[in-house]
């Protein structure tokens, strides 16, 4: 979180449990959600199926924190991530993530900072 802060994202918010989480996003629009695959209650893959289902979310940008496991990979894809980060990985590397998928995204997702 500190990571993306110091990069110049200003709206940032973390949640504990995919609860948390989902009741927070059903509230409010997220340019960007970072998932870990294994949240307590709510997984972050389910949490992605459900976020990925609603309007105010269709634009987006969805990560999924996942191990090298070539299924969970595929599974992440398939429920709407747009990009997977592999376990266990640094915070400069999820930031490169980060810009990345900025730079490649068309103009109107690209209101993150």
């Amino acid at each position: 979180m500190r990571t993306l802060l110091e990069a110049g994202y200003t709206d940032v918010q973390a949640a504990s449990t995919g609860e948390e989480a989902w009741d927070y996003l059903q509230k409010h629009r997220v340019d960007l959600l970072i998932a870990e695959w294994k949240l307590p209650g709510l997984s972050g893959i389910e949490l992605i199926r459900r976020v990925r289902k609603r309007e105010m979310h269709r634009h987006g940008i969805m990560i999924m924190a996942t191990r090298k496991e070539a299924e969970d990979v595929l599974e992440a894809v398939e429920a709407g991530a747009d990009a997977y980060i592999l376990k266990p990985f640094s915070n400069d590397l999820l930031l490169a993530k980060v810009v990345e998928i900025e730079r490649k995204l068309e103009p109107s997702r690209q209101a993150l900072r």
